[in-house]
């Protein structure tokens, strides 16, 4: 990946990050989810873990939109330090 296409892609994801449709997505699921979770009975597992792994798949998107964006600026770092 080129460092032009780094930097567009770093902003993107931040768009995305901040878009408001999908900020009330994440949280909606996550606000579920953990509802759900507590909410089971303390032996139905298999719900226990279905809704921790939705709360995990939330975070997970989230913090790879996070490290796209870091490659992002790192990459503007380096074309500013390359002029």
């Amino acid at each position: 990946m080129t460092r032009d296409e780094a930097v567009q892609r770093g902003q993107e994801a931040a768009r995305l990050l901040e878009h408001e449709i999908l900020v009330e997505a994440f949280a909606a699921i996550e606000a579920d989810a953990l509802e759900a979770l507590v909410s089971a009975r303390p032996d139905d597992d298999v719900t226990r873990r279905h809704e921790a792994l939705r709360i995990a798949v939330v975070r997970d998107v989230r913090q790879q939109l996070r490290s796209v964006i870091t490659t992002g600026k790192l990459a503007v770092a380096e074309g500013k330090a390359r002029r």
